[in-house]
């Protein structure tokens, strides 16, 4: 398996210890926010309030939570301190309007935030831990436990968000659940070490009884997770393992008990350190990778990522230890302008704190494809220029490393375009006024069950560019 690596030519790389100017691609620095933390920064959450102003709501280790207004990146505010009621707060997730803080020794204390500026521990669940996962499908609260013996996953019942009620663990033993993921009442859990190592498939669609599916072989260490949903209904889950040389494996988990992998990737200084946590939000990876700080892929075609923003202040690792830069980012809007909003702590420096960056995500062009499995397809590409010209082609057996292919990256049968067997659509088609094409047929159209892949290229100024790559079953 080959391990892809995004070598970047015709930047200044910085010595790690040195204040040089910072390696990036496509993100803009607009502030950098210095935050007292004993004895780390570790996790941040962005977060916009129903004014619509903006927040980082930050962990502080021994000292607890701080929540900064960041509606100005330029001028942040101090909303609120709340000390820690244990020792090591390392993790928060946001459930409605409260923050669930995870302390590596006492409770998970629950703060509600629904005024920033005057928030408050309003409960606790008696219960230490190292990371907590919210599935809003489920309204389920997951808290894993590496290092806060016995350490299963602790699943909750977070309907009412201010009064959690336990509902099961999972397992009985102790293989250090370090994170997860949910999706569909199937939980992802990343497992640390030893023979247990690697991701469970766990069904918790009745979550007073999980059950295990299946493990995928992602190896020792295996510290977190991340879904990626390509158009057309596929899965393809982003794991990290937290040790030198640690970096991103992507999965195809569509069937979980048949996990095929796909790709790897490994930052182009990545080979010392490690990286740490993913978070995917459309065709976007958006990666805290310590010492290389952020790291963003585009998934477009998932068998084959590419690194497409970065941030990092010092920009090679001369000097740099495996765990050192960014315990965590989170992408938590979209501007105006089309810009993603991040947020990214510096984690274990001297000054210690957290950045505001913008990503501009290159030009591109999206495709959306989905299918009742009757027979029918709707398909629509955005993005193009107005009236100008797409290209769908449409694969009938790519199989394994999905994309790959002479054609857009498809098999070698991808000259069966939409033309053939399926007359009724040209191979070639002409965006609208607005820069969309949209193509419907209704059930019965097609042979119910049958599988495709599908990959558009458009024009978008005057270069051409690639969609996401789709499987669909019509």
């Amino acid at each position: 398996m080959l391990v892809f690596r995004s070598w970047l030519c015709g930047l200044l790389l910085a010595g790690f210890a040195l204040a040089q100017a910072p390696l990036v691609l496509n993100t803009t620095l607009r502030g950098f926010v210095t935050v007292s933390g004993n004895p780390w920064v570790p996790d941040i959450k962005g977060w916009t309030d129903n004014l619509g102003r903006d927040f980082a709501i930050v962990c502080r280790g021994n000292t607890g939570l701080a929540i900064y207004e960041i509606t100005n990146p330029a001028a942040p505010v101090l909303a609120a301190s709340i000390a820690a009621t244990g020792t090591d707060l390392k993790d928060v997730d946001l459930i409605g309007n409260y923050a669930y803080c995870i302390q590596q020794s006492g409770e998970v204390m629950i703060i509600d935030i629904s005024n920033p500026y005057a928030a408050f521990r309003a409960n606790g669940i008696a219960s230490a831990g190292h990371t907590g996962y919210y599935d809003p499908a489920q309204q389920l609260y997951i808290q894993c436990r590496n290092g806060a013996s016995p350490f299963d996953a602790r699943i909750y019942d977070v309907s009412a968000p201010g009064t959690p009620v336990f509902l099961s663990s999972y397992p009985a033993q102790n293989p250090q659940t370090h994170d997860c993921f949910v999706q569909d009442g199937i939980m992802y859990v990343s497992l640390l070490f030893n023979a247990q190592a690697g991701t469970d498939v766990v069904d918790i669609s009745n979550p007073l009884a999980p059950m295990f599916l299946h493990k995928i072989p992602t190896g020792n260490i295996t510290h977190s997770c991340w879904m990626y949903n390509p158009p057309g209904g596929r899965k393809v889950l982003l794991s990290a393992n937290e040790e030198a040389g640690g970096h991103i494996k992507i999965y195809d988990v569509t069937n979980p008990v048949v996990t095929p992998l796909l790709a790897e990737w490994q930052s182009p200084t990545g080979a010392a350190i490690s990286v740490h946590n993913p978070q995917v939000e459309g065709r976007y990876a958006y990666i805290s990778y310590y010492a290389d700080y952020l790291r963003i892929l585009d998934l477009a075609n998932p068998a084959v990522p590419v690194q497409v923003g970065i941030y990092d202040p010092n920009a090679t690792n001369a000097g740099a230890g495996v765990f050192d830069g960014s315990w965590a980012t989170h992408f938590f809007k979209v501007l105006p302008n089309g810009d993603h909003r991040i947020v990214m702590t510096e984690s274990f420096a001297a000054v210690k704190g957290f950045y505001i960056i913008d990503f501009t995500p290159p030009p591109a062009i999206d495709l959306d494809v989905t299918s009742s499995g009757a027979g029918d397809v709707a398909l629509n590409l955005t993005g193009l220029n107005p009236g100008g010209m797409a290209l769908n082609a449409l694969s009938l057996s790519t199989t394994g490393l999905m994309g790959q292919g002479p054609l857009f990256g498809l098999a070698a049968d991808a000259l069966f375009t939409l033309t053939y067997p399926f007359v009724t659509e040209p191979f070639s088609v002409l965006a609208n006024a607005s820069g969309d094409y949209s193509f419907n047929l209704p059930n019965g159209s097609l042979p119910p069950g049958l599988t495709v892949d599908l990959r558009s290229a458009g024009e978008l100024g005057s270069t051409w560019f690639l969609s996401q790559l789709a499987r669909i079953t019509f």
